[in-house]
């Protein structure tokens, strides 16, 4: 008759055991590299939408402007307080925003790029 031998049982407990915490630490760093691509593709989206109307609003506004320029006279354009120049640059026109566009541009991106995770 055999023995039963409770150490080589408890053993093979905790053999079990650790296999099942491994396997749940590999799934939990499976499921947060998997969340953090697709929450990352997310912020990258968001951003990109979100430069594509600053860009378009930019390239209305400076279609406008451009239009304005090429019907008056450059005598007229020198000796007023509104014209800037040929070129209608970016900066110009973010300096032109109302400050709380500004700040709510700003915050976005800054924002999003400290959610970014690299």
């Amino acid at each position: 008759m055999k023995k039963f031998n409770l150490k080589s049982l408890e053993n093979t407990f905790d053999k079990i055991d650790n296999i099942q915490k491994n396997i749940d630490n590999k799934e939990k760093t499976i499921i947060k590299t998997e969340y953090k691509k697709y929450n990352n593709k997310a912020i990258d989206t968001i951003l990109s939408v979100l430069m594509m109307c600053f860009e378009q609003d930019y390239l209305n506004a400076a279609g406008e402007y451009y239009e304005i320029i090429n019907d008056l006279s450059d005598t007229y354009l020198l000796g007023s307080e509104w014209y800037i120049g040929r070129e209608y640059t970016r900066e110009y026109y973010f300096n032109s925003l109302d400050e709380s566009i500004k700040y709510k541009l700003i915050f976005m991106i800054h924002f999003l790029s400290s959610i970014y995770k690299k």
